[in-house]
């Protein structure tokens, strides 16, 4: 019978990420939105000329909460 040790066990949370994949998940995401920020900047002047233009309309939803068509 062979001695074997144990390092430590990764804690994980609610959908199995260890603490590093959760940081290097949060790492990527913020590197993306670097990246994107002038797109998404651009988006937002778009339309909120549209919404002050008056050519958007409220959003509906179901009782359950879901977009209606």
């Amino acid at each position: 019978m062979g001695w074997f040790i144990l390092g430590p066990t990764p804690v994980t949370d609610i959908f199995g990420e260890t603490e590093d994949e959760i940081r290097a998940d949060e790492e990527r995401w913020n590197q993306q939105f670097a990246a994107s920020r002038d797109k998404l900047r651009a988006m937002a002047h778009e339309v909120a000329a549209e919404f002050r233009a008056g050519r958007t309309k409220p959003m509906e939803f179901t009782p359950e909460g879901r977009l209606a068509r």
